[in-house]
């Protein structure tokens, strides 16, 4: 028999203080939105004070992620890692596949295809983050002594991906910055990759350097300093063939390992095998027509021969010329933003 005056059930109390916890969460964010945005910042000598209150104001906003407002504002989570040369966050290994890895900061495709009689790695990279674009010192420390091959370095400070630098540690000169530190500001004559704080690319040979106004118009965070360029603003552009090992070794077929832009904080990572039976290597104008079918605005050429490494989830992916690999002084990697539980 129904019972008009039955009392409420545990579940509609569950019901009841849902749409209770509901309403509260949609109070908060208007509150929040008027507050934030709605309020007028008085004029007075306390200014700086209140504008910094309105950021600690609009960065919790920005953290805040509940389940309770999520379907009211979508409340990004954003991943920054610090300027330094400490590892990064582990990658998750329940995000790897054999060529593909992917969380909420960065996604990794990997495969190879066929140019000019070699076989060609590539990977593909997205981040969320400027600062998951980075370089590794050998050692930890500028013009340390201490050398690995590329996959112990990708291994020792947690790349999701990586290549080869510019093996910075092998000449006494060049313009060489690194995690957002200068080390040197020597000019050669060479083509010159600057990855800004915004992990946009820009070359130019470093003889134009101070011309370009590069250096005051951007915050200049990594530099390479190997090239020679291959694409500049969209079309293949080789600055100067003297670059890296000089014009004789840029025109005699080669491994070669090289860096691209595709688009904002998009990326691809190319290295060709050569010198073998199955894989002839590449010249420089080869390669940067590779570079430019796969549609790089900015492409550049890093240290090649025996150091051409590129390392997915901790293991080379390409064979090594002369069957082993050069010890580095350093490498460019991609790393994973999402932070390791405590």
């Amino acid at each position: 028999m129904n019972n008009n005056n039955t009392p409420n059930t545990p579940s509609g109390e569950k019901k009841h203080g849902g749409l209770v916890a509901a309403f509260a969460g949609i109070l908060f964010v208007v509150c929040a939105l008027l507050f934030t945005s709605g309020m007028v910042i008085p004029a007075s000598d306390d200014t700086a004070e209140v504008l910094a209150y309105y950021d600690n104001v609009s960065e919790l906003s920005q953290s805040l992620n509940s389940d309770t407002v999520s379907f009211v504002y979508a409340l990004p989570v954003t991943y920054n890692l610090p300027w330094n040369e400490e590892p990064t966050p582990v990658p998750d290994p329940e995000c790897f596949t054999d060529t593909t890895y992917e969380d909420d900061s960065i996604s990794v495709k990997y495969w190879t295809e066929r140019h000019y009689d070699s076989d060609v790695h590539f990977a593909e990279v997205k981040i969320k983050s400027p600062t998951q674009i980075r370089t590794m010192l050998s050692g930890g420390s500028y013009n340390s002594s201490e050398r690995f091959v590329p996959n112990q370095l990708a291994q020792q400070i947690n790349a999701v991906v990586a290549v080869n630098g510019d093996f910075y540690g092998y000449r006494a000169k060049g313009y060489i910055i690194r995690q957002n530190v200068t080390y040197r500001t020597h000019t050669i004559g060479w083509d010159l990759l600057l990855i800004d704080d915004k992990g946009d690319f820009h070359i130019v040979n470093d003889f134009a350097l101070e011309r370009s106004n590069i250096l005051n118009d951007y915050h200049i965070v990594n530099t390479l300093h190997f090239g020679p360029s291959l694409i500049v603003d969209g079309k293949i552009k080789i600055l100067s063939k003297k670059s890296g090992c000089g014009e004789k070794w840029n025109y005699i077929d080669s491994p070669r390992t090289a860096i691209g832009q595709l688009g904002e904080l998009h990326y691809l990572l190319c290295v060709v095998e050569g010198r073998s039976d199955t894989s002839r290597g590449m010249v420089m104008d080869e390669l940067a027509k590779v570079m430019y079918e796969h549609d790089c605005l900015q492409a550049y050429n890093l240290d090649g021969g025996q150091s051409s490494t590129l390392v997915f989830n901790g293991k080379p992916m390409n064979k090594p010329l002369w069957g082993g690999r050069r010890v580095m002084s350093d490498i460019v990697f991609f790393a994973t933003a999402v932070p390791n539980e405590q």
